[in-house]
């Protein structure tokens, strides 16, 4: 597959290898100097660079609320959040930075600007394609995905059904954790609930699909089949899943917002959705401080405002920095280098168990498992609230420092996502919209989990519209 990349995207890549640089002269692996080995220097000097590659990607493109801006951003803010409140206040204070040494901590604020910046970089790649050839997105090129009226009426089946399962669950969970306040036993009851698992996997986006082929609109905005689709967002958000109410709230604005954008109100759509991001940036901090929190000590949202809310937000959604230093401290000293098995182990994990005939993946440990089961080992448990895993530390965990470069294949294999790509049809909207949602969320993710969206919202999903229209529409041929 060859890629003509624009004068301006190299350009952009060749500042970026010169961003690349100045972190690797600047942050010396010297620990014996006083100047390379201070932790609070390398968190500022990668800053400074973050920052700079971030101003040339939005300076590559037309607007600032692209899919690859957005990427970006919560790339950053996932994997660089705490690093930048030591950047920004040396005299910020974590519990967690304390589990580390000074080069554990030194290492992985360097590893994970390389990542980011090579991330950076094959974003720019995409975008600055000159290649005017148009690729089909999965199942694009199918001709149901163009019929309109009957993708709407296949959906209204699976919605009603996989609804029936989730809305009670939903609600009935929702209940319980308005009165008892957050719990971690009630998120656990409600996901290890397999009919559930199975409604969840498809009920949103299938919404989120119906919504791409109705027509029929509500105040200019809102369209019938959003009222379930937020109602479980909002309920997802009490029970304290963030994942589900968040991810899919961000989805949700993203599409109106693309699909207004050329209208004259550009400007106040962008003022609200800078306003929309930071609420769902207010309700998550909240959300993560009170379902960790002891009963007495739980905070509303204008305590938590009143208590630092910039550094909050930052500070929660960035606490995936410390999955990095978690595998920095266990491998290779307590456990080997995967050398690309947990890929490996991505793929086999997507079987279903029915044909799983020789039971691979009962032998198949979810990285963010092994994590789990390793900080319990060596922390007690101090940390078995589950301190997620990361794209980036399973980069590390397989190739160690050369797992950077995974970082800037990876949004190869995205360029009709991230590229200048016309949508042709209702079907690439809302593969695109997926996407977005595994982007939002990939980042504090192992890859088998941004692999089983993939496999049902799309694959699966597809698969249910081509077969059904072999099964009904043949048989309707016949018929006349």
């Amino acid at each position: 597959m060859a890629i003509k990349i624009s004068r301006s995207g190299y350009i952009g890549i060749i500042a970026l290898l010169v961003m690349l640089l100045i972190v690797l002269l600047f942050t010396a692996d010297n620990y014996n100097s006083i100047l390379f080995s201070d932790f609070i220097y390398s968190c500022k000097v990668c800053a400074a660079v973050i920052t700079v590659s971030g101003i040339i990607l939005i300076s590559l493109q037309n607007n600032i609320f692209t899919i690859a801006n957005i990427s970006y951003a919560f790339f950053v803010m996932f994997q660089f959040g705490i690093p930048f409140l030591y950047a920004i206040n040396p005299d910020y204070y974590n519990f967690y930075t304390t589990l580390f040494d000074e080069k554990i901590l030194n290492n992985s604020v360097i590893y994970t600007t390389l990542c980011i910046l090579f991330w950076c970089m094959g974003i720019i790649v995409c975008i600055s394609n000159c290649d005017s050839r148009r690729y089909k997105i999965l199942f694009s090129r199918f001709p149901i995905m163009n019929d309109a009226q009957y993708i709407r009426r296949i959906l209204k089946y699976l919605i009603v059904i996989t609804g029936l399962i989730v809305i009670p669950l939903y609600t009935y969970y929702a209940f319980l954790t308005l009165q008892n306040g957050f719990s971690q036993e009630i998120r656990r009851m409600l996901s290890s609930n397999a009919l559930f698992r199975f409604g969840n996997a498809f009920f949103l986006p299938a919404c989120i699909l119906y919504r791409c082929y109705s027509t029929r609109m509500y105040c200019r905005i809102i369209k019938a089949i959003d009222i379930p689709f937020l109602y479980i967002c909002g309920a997802s958000l009490i029970i304290g899943d963030r994942t589900t109410g968040i991810s899919w709230l961000l989805v949700f604005f993203y599409d109106i917002y693309s699909n207004y954008q050329g209208k004259r109100n550009k400007v106040i759509l962008d003022i609200l959705l800078c306003l929309g991001i930071f609420l769902v940036g207010i309700i998550s901090a909240f959300i993560a401080y009170n379902r960790v929190a002891s009963t007495g000590e739980q905070m509303g949202i204008l305590e938590i405002m009143r208590a630092g809310i910039f550094t909050r937000i930052i500070e929660e959604l960035g606490f995936n920095f410390y999955s990095i230093s978690f595998v920095n401290l266990f491998v290779p000293s307590s456990y080997d280098y995967q050398y690309g098995l947990s890929y490996i182990y991505s793929f086999l994990s997507l079987i279903p168990s029915t044909f799983d005939f020789w039971g691979v993946k009962e032998n198949i440990v979810n990285p963010t498992q092994w994590l789990l089961l390793a900080n319990h080992s060596e922390f007690g448990s101090l940390l078995d609230f589950g301190t997620g895993f990361s794209f980036i530390a399973e980069t590390y965990m397989n190739f160690s420092w050369l797992g950077c470069v995974v970082s800037f294949i990876m949004p190869l294999f995205l360029r009709n996502i991230f590229g200048p790509y016309i949508v042709s049809n209702n079907w690439e909207r809302y593969v695109r919209l997926i996407f977005i949602f595994i982007l939002i969320t990939f980042p504090r993710r192992s890859l088998v989990e941004s692999l089983v969206v993939v496999e049902y919202a799309i694959f699966f999903l597809g698969l249910y519209f081509i077969i059904t229209w072999q099964i009904f529409g043949r048989h309707k041929k016949n018929n006349h």
